[in-house]
């Protein structure tokens, strides 16, 4: 398990009109993301990189939120911002895939 490393984050969703691709969301490399009402009908995932303190870089780590269906709450509807806050990604679970 990587413990004191530094993480890399990066967000992603279904390209628009594009079946099967995906596009980073731009500006989400936190370990948080809220949910935006143009994620809704999408599959969002995280790709986190650990880096050790001398800054080598680990193998990539993909996650899916909401156990790998599309989003399908809106923003303004109680709970939606957990999807990704609370119960999809914290920031421990890419540490926990990296062992």
């Amino acid at each position: 398990m990587v413990l004191d490393a530094n993480m890399k984050y990066f967000y992603l969703k279904d390209a628009p009109g594009i079946e099967g691709t995906s596009e980073y969301i731009k500006g989400a490399t936190n370990p948080e993301y809220a949910v935006k009402a143009d994620d809704v009908d999408k599959f969002i995932a995280l790709e986190c990189i650990p880096m050790n303190k001398e800054g080598r870089q680990g193998k990539l780590v993909r996650v899916f939120a909401n156990d790998q269906k599309k989003i399908t709450d809106a923003p303004g509807i109680e709970g939606t911002s957990e999807y990704i806050k609370g119960k999809s990604f914290k920031t421990q679970h890419c540490h926990e895939l990296t062992e």
